[in-house]
């Protein structure tokens, strides 16, 4: 059974396996010698699709006809403002769920033929907590996982798209508990300051017995806070978001 967990970044993507006779995932990379840190870029030329490292070295030479690349199209998955999504160079034929599509198809078809697979069962996509609380995100949400579903390589089932800060807080708790020897019951601060965006969560971790007697998680968001994307003269006003969340976050603590 291959389970593939991916972290869908505005500017670079991971992407990890899992197998039950390891017990560990593993980052993968898409190139010899390469990091697992993907960039989010895709590229179009001549009819030819490029996604990662490849098509951001090709987006550097935008200059020269016939180069079109893609950016934080994960962010623009719930935007309906057509003038908006003209201006970010998508079209009606190459909008972002067609290139969310491309991007994630040629993923996750290499990480496939790096590991001898064919299927994935499980697939878990990470995406920002505001992506589970506002209108306007829950639609992008809900687009990416029909993409993920969409895929032929995929058990529709099998699809999750879980809230960053959950799958981190399950994740320290997990670790907690392999190296301390006891579980982990508390409360979790997470800053995410990516390259798109800065998502700050307070959380609380319990450990408890679900209604089978069997050891369960869960994980409350109590707080959260953050800002959009992180572009040219914004690097300021996510500072100064952070600062003020700090703030607050110390008088909810306290």
């Amino acid at each position: 059974m291959l389970c593939v967990g991916i972290d869908f970044g505005s500017t670079y993507t991971t992407v990890s396996i899992y197998r039950e006779e390891s017990g560990s995932p593993e980052a993968q990379t898409l190139s010899e010698g390469g990091t697992p840190f993907i960039p989010s870029v895709m590229t179009l030329s001549k009819g030819q699709i490029s996604v990662g490292r490849e098509a951001k070295m090709m987006s550097m030479m935008g200059h020269k006809k016939g180069i079109q690349s893609f950016r934080a199209f994960k962010m623009m998955l719930a935007e309906e403002n057509e003038e908006v999504l003209l201006d970010r160079g998508f079209s009606k034929e190459f909008t972002p769920e067609t290139v969310t599509e491309n991007f994630l198809e040629n993923v996750l078809k290499q990480v496939l033929h790096n590991v001898h697979e064919e299927r994935i069962d499980h697939l878990v996509v990470g995406v920002p907590e505001i992506w589970n609380s506002t209108l306007t995100t829950i639609d992008g949400r809900s687009r990416l996982r029909d993409i993920c579903r969409s895929f032929p390589f995929v058990e529709k089932n099998g699809v999750q798209i879980v809230s960053e800060p959950a799958a981190a807080s399950a994740f320290f708790a997990y670790n907690f508990r392999q190296m301390v020897g006891e579980n982990f019951n508390g409360k979790l601060l997470l800053v995410d300051y990516g390259g798109g965006t800065l998502d700050i969560t307070l959380n609380e971790v319990e450990v408890r017995p679900d209604k089978n007697g069997n050891e369960g998680m869960e994980i409350r968001i109590l707080y959260r806070t953050g800002a959009g994307e992180n572009e040219q003269r914004q690097i300021g006003k996510l500072l100064t978001h952070f600062t003020k969340a700090m703030k607050h976050l110390a008088v909810t603590v306290k």
